[in-house]
């Protein structure tokens, strides 16, 4: 038995809320500028969420593109007194985000009593993820009172998550984003964006495998013996990378000279571990009729 899957949407926030999106109106609600950013920040308008939660007012209007596509296999062979199964699954998924409003309003950041005005902060997130399962099972397959399975079992993940912080006001990044050699600046695949401030990747591959075998013993009508071993083994193997930059000409209003300066800091880190553990379980059943089932149950458990 094959059965495969696949989604893709493409989700817009002018699209996807009922009362619409302002989009570069401005915006301030004096009555709560400890929480919120007040007309003293240059803002002309009120917040139209004062009035109505379901209406925003954004710099730019987000996207978000999701997609997936899998199957999972479920295949069984009889052979004489015992049964062969595999249970396979596949899948590949990806999350893109584009263009969305850090502060989800229309603001424009760092706006001094000399008039300058500094970044339209936007967020850019892409999360791309890979995941095989394999599991094998031999079953008996026989009206005796003795019954097993024996299995092993395998899963693979690879996953990497990259998250922008992007001021695409500041011209002073330029040299920082697209025109430069990604290689130089970043541990993973994907290539910055223009004009990016703050970058943050992860890339984590992780590995399991486990062999079990359960026995079930019944003993006479009412009376059955369940219990079972199991062997796990995982193994993780993380990288993540944060890559700062902060442009003084938008962020200190040109204190340090026309232009501004670029000023850079780069973190990375390479995380490996592995684990393993026995684990199990013994079950004593009693069935005194058909409607009743009392049972005693020792086990343990591996996360």
């Amino acid at each position: 038995q094959l059965s495969p899957y696949y989604s893709q949407a493409n989700i817009s926030a002018l699209s996807g809320s009922p009362a619409g999106v302002v989009v570069g109106a401005g915006e301030g609600d004096p009555n709560i500028s400890a929480l919120y950013a007040n007309l003293q920040d240059g803002y002309t308008t009120i917040n139209p969420s004062v009035n109505d939660p379901r209406t925003v007012d954004l710099n730019s209007v987000p996207i978000r593109d999701t997609e997936t596509l899998g199957f999972v296999v479920n295949l069984t062979w009889d052979i004489g007194a015992t049964t062969l199964r595999y249970i396979g699954g596949y899948e590949d998924a990806e999350v893109d985000v584009e263009g969305e409003d850090l502060d989800r309003t229309s603001r424009l950041f760092d706006i001094d009593t000399d008039g300058k005005t500094g970044g339209q902060l936007e967020i850019s997130l892409l999360d791309k993820g890979e995941r095989t399962s394999h599991e094998l099972q031999l079953l008996s397959n026989n009206d005796g009172p003795l019954n097993w399975v024996l299995g092993a079992y395998y899963y693979k993940e690879d996953r990497q998550l990259a998250y922008w912080q992007r001021d695409v006001a500041s011209a002073n990044l330029d040299s920082y984003g697209d025109n430069t050699d990604p290689s130089a600046q970043t541990i993973g695949i994907i290539n910055f964006k223009p004009r990016t401030l703050y970058y943050q990747y992860g890339d984590l591959d992780a590995e399991s495998y486990a062999v079990f075998a359960d026995l079930a013993y019944k003993i006479n009508d009412q009376w059955s013996l369940k219990g079972g071993l199991r062997y796990s083994y995982d193994e993780k193997v993380g990288q993540e990378e944060q890559w700062i930059a902060t442009d003084s000409g938008n962020r200190f209003n040109g204190a340090f000279g026309p232009g501004g300066h670029v000023f850079v800091d780069n973190d990375l880190r390479t995380l490996t571990d592995n684990w393993e553990d026995f684990s199990g379980r013994l079950v004593l059943e009693y069935t005194p009729d058909e409607d009743t089932l009392m049972y005693a149950n020792i086990s343990t458990g591996y996360k």
